[in-house]
């Protein structure tokens, strides 16, 4: 195994001439709660808050609203996995029915 190999797997960040890449993921998640009102998103955001600050994950508030979607981005040595789940029992919290879409952004160096 190379030495870029090594670094990708313990998270530092991989340095080459000129361009530096980092390991960290970026994730942006989209959640749309039925017949939900801002008191409802307050409960989630609230939630969604403290799953991260138990597992030391950082999301960011809801950046935009359209349609009754709020989008939340997050970063940090996170799976798509760990964010459904913190979605899933903050958004359970509401008593609301719920839908979300997770992405993985990708960085492009050039």
């Amino acid at each position: 195994m190379s030495s870029c190999c090594s670094d990708a797997v313990s998270k530092r960040p991989i340095i080459y001439p000129g361009i530096q890449f980092t390991t960290m993921a970026k994730f942006k998640t989209t959640i749309q709660l039925e017949d939900a009102d801002d008191k409802d998103y307050t409960v989630f955001q609230h939630e969604l808050e403290r799953q991260s600050l138990k597992s030391k994950q950082q999301v960011a508030k809801s950046k935009t609203n359209i349609g009754g979607k709020k989008e939340y981005q997050w970063k940090g040595d996170i799976t798509i996995r760990e964010i459904a789940n913190a979605i899933f029992r903050a958004a359970s919290k509401t008593g609301k029915k719920f839908s979300f879409t997770i992405m993985k952004s990708k960085t492009v160096a050039g």
